[in-house]
């Protein structure tokens, strides 16, 4: 089916045609829009509207509409029905292609009416609104006719004919002029064979170029215009002109004769009723943007769509701002120039964050309020942002309406690394950790000659405080203080820190009344109302007043003994105190004042001064007559001397102490402070130590038996801590017991230590009493395990199961054989002695060791010993030894010893060991021993022979005795031969001399005869 247009000339203004019995001139009149807020050349013939807004049905609710109905017509006249108060009954109209649903009812107002119908069509209710402004001037009629909402929106009601009867009525005219916009762009159901095709795509169809009237009279021209979207196209089905320039150029005005407004009119009312016909409001916003007048706001239409911010947020630009919203917030109208300062912050995500309220109009300017601070444009008219801690700041003194104005510039960053803004009665300056603070006149002068905040000053950190005195301001490193009578003073670090603990202006110390002063000792002083603070470099600036002030200024003030403070006061329950460079002044609850000097000072203050153990100074120092000092306290004394320093004493420790004479006694003065540990405390002296054990028990040190005790380390060495004073012993010594071992001490002797495991063979001999007497040295270690310890008459040696004590000789010998690591070995039994003659022997594991008065001390080794115990040992005709065995390396080896009775010889090897003695010892020690021509013996030798004679074998001869003959060496060679004729029972008898040399071989003298030997001839008689 083919549609009629509707009546086109409804509001083209060159002609008279009647419209429901209204001019078109009427219906402008009717009109309360005389003047745009849009540029009517903004029209865009090939997209009157976007299809985005056109088919945009969320944009108004019921209610929404009706508000803005209210809004156009405050008042209806008598006797006519308004279109805000319009109603209807409905009818139920059955979906379509083009419309859902219209489920009627009874008395409908003409927005419920509106609404239901948009939703069903799907068309923006604004657009709705427009249409039935723009065809009968209903929406601002304050006397609309019946005819008029008849007619409500042109539908059925061709230019060439009059309005068809049959959709007379708002409520059709309103459905049907939706259902017929929804129409034209051939929605899905309606092509061929339906009943409602017609085929609207020939012309003004979405992508292609159509000719567009500018007039019903084809004289008047037309243009091609490009039709970017269906909602182009339905209008231009619904109303087939465009605007020409004179249209245009007239706003809501007349053009010329050739002039039609239909679409012009659509346009201009649209945007200024709704905003762009581009973009739609978001509905986020639609509420906000309606209550603030909508497009006739001072934000205008919408410049752009809608839009999600990363932050979370969203925003809508316009013609003169933007519009915010982030949920928690709300919704707020950012204007210029606000919207451009803001931007400079960087926008939602810069410093401000996002706007919290619209622009606040106060006396003093405008300004608006964001999450990190605010905007506010001063009587230039410039804005700046605020932001930050000077922000609070500025909110707080409640911002553009305080004292300090509005601001002249927006935040600087300073090269100290801090911020000012500038207002215009003063400034803000910031810094990290301080915090905003204002400056202003006339402080902030002084401030400025000291050179901002890069001068001595820093920042302020403080608000400008008054009271009656006079007004003052805190900053980094010092303070600004105005008298009532101008007097400018400055209070500057290092004073000000100092003076600052003790609670500045509004302290105990009051206003300053002069500025710092140098002084001659190099330091400073500056006076306040009620005290001085003294500085002066490596010790800081202290506070000093009342009392202690007056006591330290008998002293000469710094230039005293007590030298500048170093301290602050400290107060508790005995009273107040200060210390000093050298010393400290108290001044009790009472108000004596007692005070400690060096030399002592130094000691009492390591030792925690009044607070300390020593507590309160009961005394002044007293000087002793050997040029020390000393000083008495509440719980002990501190006493010096030149070369020692001063150290405390308290307790049980002094009480020893000075039981002992104190420093005129024993142990002199002390040399150390206390030490303590588990096992108790002890304190030094010159001459020893005083300790106090862990249960109470009090002990002394001294004298060589604590010289000893301390190159061992005293208590933390390897004794540990005294279990005792030293005892006198009934042998004129003493000894003294530690927790791992014992010193004994003699006079002549000196200090010496026993420990086990000597201590206990020692004591099995009765301790000092017994044969060995006093140590007279330290225990030696021995190789592979043990000890020694020398005594006053000899040696004890122990080690794991084994000990060795030796005294006289025998302990020498023993240590000259390198002791228990030496070749004897250990004892194997006790010493033995009441032997022949007074003798004593021990036995040891590789000898014997015997020793008497008249032969001394010597081993016996048990190769030697095999040969000499036979037949009796020492009663045997050996006797005792009279020296040590000694080895003898020539013709493989061996050891001889001399005895009383004579000498053994031991091979090495287990034959030969024999014992030699008389005349047959001397020729064969005469012939060099084992040695010499004959070597070693080879058996023991025999007597008995003719003649009484004796005989001794030996590896290269033979030595013969008779008491006739005395004693001849036989060499082996000639004695071969005179043993074929039957030795000395032969013709030749016993020899008379020893072998000499003879040719090239021997020869040798019998009793009877003589026998030769050389390499050619061998062994031959030569006489007889």
């Amino acid at each position: 089916m083919t549609l009629p247009f509707r009546r086109a000339l409804t509001l083209i203004l060159a002609t008279s045609l009647a419209v429901s019995g209204l001019t078109a001139i009427q219906l402008l009149a009717n009109s309360d829009d005389s003047a745009s807020a849009v540029d009517a050349h903004d029209f865009d013939p090939g997209e009157i509207i976007s299809d985005a807004v056109f088919y945009n049905t969320s944009t108004m609710t019921a209610s929404s509409i009706q508000s803005f109905l209210n809004s156009k017509v405050r008042t209806c006249r008598d006797g006519y029905t308004c279109l805000k108060d319009y109603k209807q009954t409905t009818r139920t109209i059955p979906a379509d292609p083009m419309c859902k649903k219209y489920v009627g009812a009874s008395s409908e107002r003409a927005s419920t009416i509106i609404y239901k119908v948009s939703q069903a069509c799907g068309i923006n209710p604004q657009a709705l609104v427009v249409l039935l402004q723009k065809e009968q001037g209903l929406v601002t009629d304050d006397w609309p006719s019946a005819g008029q909402y008849e007619t409500a929106t042109g539908y059925a009601c061709p230019d060439t004919a009059p309005c068809n009867a049959e959709y007379f009525g708002f409520f059709n005219q309103v459905y049907k002029g939706a259902w017929a916009l929804k129409r034209y762009t051939m929605p899905p159901g309606t092509g061929p064979g339906t009943e409602w095709y017609s085929d609207y795509s020939y012309q003004y169809w979405p992508g292609e170029t159509s000719r567009v009237l500018y007039n019903p009279s084809s004289s008047c021209g037309s243009s091609s215009v490009f039709i970017k979207n269906k909602a182009t196209t339905s209008l231009y089905w619904y109303t087939p002109y465009q605007p020409n320039n004179a249209a245009l150029d007239a706003g809501y005005g007349l053009g010329n004769g050739c002039s039609a407004y239909g679409n012009r009119n659509f346009f201009l009312y649209f945007s200024d009723w709704f905003g762009s016909v581009r973009y739609n409001v978001g509905s986020q916003f639609a509420t906000y943007y309606a209550s603030i007048g909508g497009v006739n706001s001072p934000l205008g239409g919408a410049t752009g769509p809608a839009r999600t911010l990363s932050s979370g947020g969203s925003v809508q630009s316009f013609a003169n701002g933007a519009l915010y919203q982030k949920s928690g917030l709300g919704v707020h109208a950012i204007l210029e120039p606000f919207l451009t300062t803001w931007g400079e912050t960087g926008w939602e995500n810069g410093a401000l964050g996002y706007a919290i309220s619209d622009i606040i109009q106060t006396s003093a300017g405008p300004w608006q309020k964001f999450e990190h601070g605010g905007i506010y444009q001063n009587s230039r008219g410039a804005t700046y942002p605020v932001r930050g801690a000077i922000y609070s700041y500025y909110d707080s003194i409640d911002g553009i309406t305080s004292e300090f104005g509005a601001p002249r510039g927006a935040e600087r960053s300073l090269a100290s690394g801090g911020a000012v803004q500038n207002f215009e009665n003063g400034n803000v300056y910031w810094k990290s950790g301080i915090g905003a603070h204002p400056m202003s006149e006339p402080i902030q002068t002084t401030w400025k000659e000291s050179g901002w905040e890069s001068g001595p000053f820093g920042y302020p950190s403080s608000d400008v405080q008054e009271n009656a005195a006079g007004m003052w301001q805190e900053f980094e490193d010092g303070l600004i203080y105005l008298t009532s009578n101008g007097q400018v003073l400055r209070v500057k670090d290092p004073t000000y820190s100092a003076y600052a603990s003790v609670g500045g202006v509004v302290g105990a110390f009051g206003a300053p009344i002069r500025d710092v002063r140098a002084l001659s000792s190099g330091g400073t002083v500056q006076n306040f109302r009620s005290g001085n603070i003294y500085w002066k470099d490596g010790l800081g600036a202290h506070p000093i007043s009342g009392a202690i002030q007056s006591a330290w200024k008998d002293t000469g003030w710094e230039a005293g003994p007590f030298g500048y403070p170093v301290s602050d006061v400290h107060q508790d329950a005995t009273g107040t105190w200060q210390l000093f460079e050298h010393g400290v002044i108290h001044v009790s609850t009472t108000g004596q004042v007692r005070s400690v000097l060096e030399p002592i000072f130094s000691s009492y203050s390591a030792s925690g001064g009044v607070l300390g153990p020593l507590g309160l100074p009961s005394s002044a120092a007293q000087s002793l007559a050997d040029g020390g000092s000393a000083q008495t306290f509440a719980k002990g004394e501190i006493y010096w001397k030149e070369g020692l320093g001063a150290h405390s004493i308290s307790g049980a420790i002094l009480t020893s102490w000075k039981n002992g004479g104190g420093a005129g006694g024993t142990l002199g003065y002390p040399v150390s402070d206390l030490h303590k540990d588990k096992t108790g405390s002890w304190q030094e002296f010159e001459g020893g130590i005083v300790f106090q054990s862990a249960t109470g028990d009090v002990s002394q040190v001294h004298g060589e038996t604590y010289d000893y005790y301390d190159s061992i380390g005293g208590v933390n060495g390897s004794f540990g801590a005294p279990l005792g004073s030293a005892r006198t012993l009934s042998t004129g010594g003493t000894v003294q017991n530690f927790e791992r071992g014992n010193i004994y001490w003699k006079k002549g002797i000196g200090a010496h230590p026993i420990t086990e495991p000597i201590q206990s063979a020692w004591k099995s001999i009765g301790w000092e009493a017994g044969r060995l007497g006093y140590p007279i040295g330290e225990p030696a270690a021995l190789a592979g395990g043990g000890v020694s310890q020398q005594f006053e008459a000899g040696s004890i040696f122990a080690a794991q199961g084994h000990s060795a004590i030796l005294d006289g000789d025998s302990a020498a010998e023993y240590v000259a054989h390198g002791g228990p690591t030496g070749e004897f070995g250990w004892p194997v039994n006790a010493r033995h002695c009441g032997l022949k003659d007074n003798g004593c022997v021990q036995t040891f594991q590789g000898a014997y060791l015997y020793e008497t008065s008249a032969t001394g001390a010597h081993f016996i080794p048990s190769a030697i010993g095999a040969v000499w115990k036979v037949p009796a040992w020492e009663n045997g005709p050996l006797g005792y030894p009279t020296g040590g065995a000694l080895t003898i390396a020539a013709n493989g080896g061996g050891a001889s010893q001399e005895f009383q009775g004579g000498r053994v010889y031991a091979p090495n090897g287990k034959t030969g060991r024999v014992a030699l003695n008389g005349p047959v010892l001397t020729k064969y020690i005469a012939s060099a021993g084992p040695g010499g021509v004959l070597a070693w013996p080879t058996s023991a030798g025999r007597c008995g022979l003719t003649r009484s004679g004796c005989v001794q074998s030996f590896q290269k001869g033979y030595l013969y005795w008779t008491t006739a003959t005395g004693a001849h060496i036989v060499d082996v060679r000639i004695g071969k031969l005179w043993a074929q004729y039957g030795w000395e029972q032969s013709k030749f008898g016993y020899p008379t001399s020893d072998p000499k040399p003879y040719q090239d071989g021997v020869s040798q003298t019998f009793e009877h005869g003589t026998i030769a030997w050389t390499p050619t001839a061998g062994a031959r008689v030569l006489a007889p």
